[in-house]
Parts: C-alpha cells; sequence; structure tokens
C-alpha cells in the first residue's frame, strides 16, 4: 500500500486593487481553500488536490529553492503597489516572506509558484499568475 504524500500548511495573501480585491489560498490538512474578498463581498471555494499534485509541488519548490525565500521584499517607490505575504511549513522546512511590490527568487519564479497553486486549487479566486515586477 502506498503512503500519501503529506501536503503543505499554506498561507497565501496577496491585495492589489487591478487583481480586483484580497485573495487568501490557504492549505489545510490537504484542501485548498481559495477565498477572494471584493466590493461585490465574499467567495470561497476549496479543493482537494490529488496526492500526486502535492509532490509535483513538491519538487518544484525544491527545484526553484523556495524555502530560501524567506525575508521581506519591498519596493519603497511602488505606490499602488502589490502586498502579499506567505507562511509555507512542509516536510520540516518553512518559509515566511512578505513584500510589496517586489518578489523572490529569480524573474518569474515567485509567478510560476502562483501559476501552480492557481492550477492545483482550480478556484475562481485564486491569487493571480502574474506579479507585475520581480526582485532585482
Amino acid at each position: 500500500m502506498a503512503v500519501a504524500f503529506p501536503a503543505p500548511e499554506l498561507i497565501l495573501y496577496i491585495e492589489h486593487s487591478t487583481f480586483g480585491g484580497e485573495r487568501e489560498l490557504r492549505s489545510e490538512g490537504g484542501t485548498l481553500t481559495c477565498s477572494l474578498q471584493a466590493c461585490e463581498g465574499m467567495a470561497t471555494d476549496s479543493v482537494t488536490p490529488p496526492p500526486e499534485a502535492w509532490q509535483q509541488l513538491w519538487a518544484m519548490l525544491e527545484y526553484l529553492r523556495a524555502w530560501d525565500w524567506s525575508g521581506e521584499y519591498v519596493d519603497p517607490t511602488a505606490c499602488d503597489a502589490a502586498r502579499w505575504s506567505l507562511e509555507m511549513r512542509w516536510q520540516g522546512k518553512a518559509v515566511t516572506a512578505s513584500g510589496c511590490e517586489k518578489w523572490p527568487g529569480e524573474p518569474g519564479q515567485f509567478a510560476r509558484f502562483l501559476r501552480v497553486l492557481c492550477e492545483m486549487a482550480a478556484c475562481e479566486c485564486a491569487p493571480p499568475v502574474a506579479p507585475p515586477s520581480p526582485v532585482v
């Protein structure tokens, strides 16, 4: 009998007026819950991705060296900026990061991470897939 691949404890929050409000993506007990707070009110959707999806996410995070993303990423010149925060614990590793108009990792890595989470969540209130600017 195969052992199920464990899912992470994850909270991703992102807010920007051009993205249509505040979004939160949370993983608990293998279920991804997406919440969107906008002018129209609150929308929430949940899905339970298969263990293979969690395995692929783990492999991607290892490849991206996401566990090195801890810290604060802020562009002091941004006036209408995207704010975000990430807390993730998984298989003995952890990362806590936040930012304002800057993103961790090499250019495009954080966007790739968001894109994969959006696909796994399969819900309309998933975070945006293309952050405006990478960390320089």
